[in-house]
């Protein structure tokens, strides 16, 4: 008796040793595999392996951030629009930056800066404080135009005012 469980012990042991090697060998074999893909890649003449021209600028995200998502009437919370990433450019270079509130009102700003080759900064972040003034959800909207109107950029996020139902928003 004792000979077989020292038997069923040994067993187990080769049997998980079998399986590790091959594992080990397919997951190598999947590598070669993946690597032998990348290799037979097309790439037009001129561009990288994502097919893009390497003088395409890289493009910034465009972002909205909140301090907190949700508050109590009163609380102030901090709104942060952002272009993440990207290279300086014309194209995103002080755009005007439209904020659209839960109570249908907008502000602006932005927009009035140097031209592109005489920029001493090249802003990337634009912030407002608003406090949500009853209970509820409030949708704030940001738009990113250049001056001739056209829309570079837009996002919206959901605040919640804690506390019963209700609706609106000011900004501070």
């Amino acid at each position: 008796m004792d000979g077989r469980r020292d038997m069923h012990w040994l067993d187990a042991v080769m049997w998980t040793l079998i399986g590790i090697v091959v594992m080990v060998v397919l997951m190598a074999g999947l590598g070669a595999l993946m690597t032998g893909c990348a290799t037979t890649q097309q790439v037009t003449p001129g561009a990288t392996s994502t097919g893009k021209t390497p003088e395409e600028p890289k493009k910034p995200a465009f972002a909205l951030r909140a301090s907190r998502q949700m508050a109590f009437p009163g609380v102030p919370i901090l709104l942060t629009a952002a272009l993440d990433g990207g290279e300086e450019v014309e194209e995103y270079y002080c755009p005007l930056i439209e904020w659209t509130w839960a109570n249908g009102t907008h502000s602006r700003e932005g927009g009035d800066c140097p031209e592109f080759d005489k920029r001493e900064d090249y802003p990337r972040r634009w912030t407002r404080w608003v406090a949500l003034t009853v209970p509820g959800e409030y949708k704030v909207e940001v738009r990113w135009e250049k001056p001739e109107g056209k829309v570079i950029g837009m996002r919206d996020i959901v605040l919640t005012g804690l506390g019963g139902e209700g609706g609106g928003g000011e900004e501070r």
